[in-house]
């Protein structure tokens, strides 16, 4: 069932069609690899109301953001299948919550009835509609946010990001700690060599540093663009290149 109204945000009247239900007939698939803004994400599926879900799906990354919403759903398209036997709806891409009313009747004081706003694949185009917060949906679900690229001399390389768009291999690059900060990831080092920049902040890195390649020695240096802080390898490391402290640097390696 359709209910088609008008309702008036900033001045500006939008249409919303509300589907106060979208019978799933099927499982959508395990997972799909899209690129968005540059980065490759993991997307999966979930069945169950958003009253269930709510903590979760709240952290998604398009959360609160309807154009970034579209863009996944778009990249997605119908890679993840149709789960409803009313058209071609795919998975949907919940970025917001929000009450309001209609011919005297008030949504969203609460979770029930309330109205979902995401984004969906539908029939070649993205469709953005409003539905009923305690009815089981399928929506999309970040699983992962892959490692992309090293630590290249071409590119700004944060320690926050090793692990999530970054790969903890130094590969001619210089990694940059954003805060103070211990990280127990284990490092490799080719023969192009690396950097780590302390940028002021005292970190820990406890996981081991080794060669990428047996045999092929990988160097690291410790420079330090800030002022104070310090670099500790609190590990045994086994990289077999050279290491060197920089002025101004503070570095405290360890090795086997």
């Amino acid at each position: 069932m359709d209910i088609k109204f008008l309702i008036k945000k900033s001045s500006v009247s939008i249409a919303i069609t509300v589907l106060l239900q979208l019978p799933i007939i099927s499982p959508v698939l395990a997972g799909v690899d899209v690129t968005v803004s540059g980065n490759t994400y993991n997307i999966s599926t979930i069945v169950d109301t958003y009253t269930s879900q709510e903590a979760t799906l709240q952290s998604q990354i398009w959360w609160g953001n309807p154009t970034l919403a579209a863009s996944f759903a778009s990249a997605v398209s119908g890679s993840l299948g149709y789960p409803y036997d009313v058209g071609q709806y795919g998975p949907m891409f919940i970025y917001g919550y929000q009450s309001f009313c209609m011919m005297g009747m008030c949504f969203g004081n609460t979770n029930t009835y309330a109205a979902l706003n995401p984004v969906f694949y539908l029939g070649g185009g993205i469709q953005d509609v409003g539905f009923n917060s305690d009815y089981s949906y399928t929506y999309a679900i970040v699983n992962l946010v892959p490692a992309s690229t090293n630590i290249l001399s071409s590119s700004t390389n944060l320690l926050s990001a090793v692990s999530v768009t970054l790969n903890p291999v130094f590969d001619g690059g210089t990694l940059i700690v954003d805060s103070a900060a211990t990280t127990s990831t284990p490092f490799t080092i080719t023969s192009n060599n690396g950097t780590i920049n302390q940028n002021g902040f005292a970190s820990r890195f406890s996981g081991v540093f080794s060669d990428a390649i047996t045999g092929t020695p990988g160097s690291i240096t410790i420079a330090n663009t800030g002022s104070g802080g310090s670099v500790t390898f609190s590990n045994s490391n086994t990289y077999t290149g050279s290491t060197t402290i920089n002025s101004g640097a503070t570095g405290l390696p360890r090795f086997q």
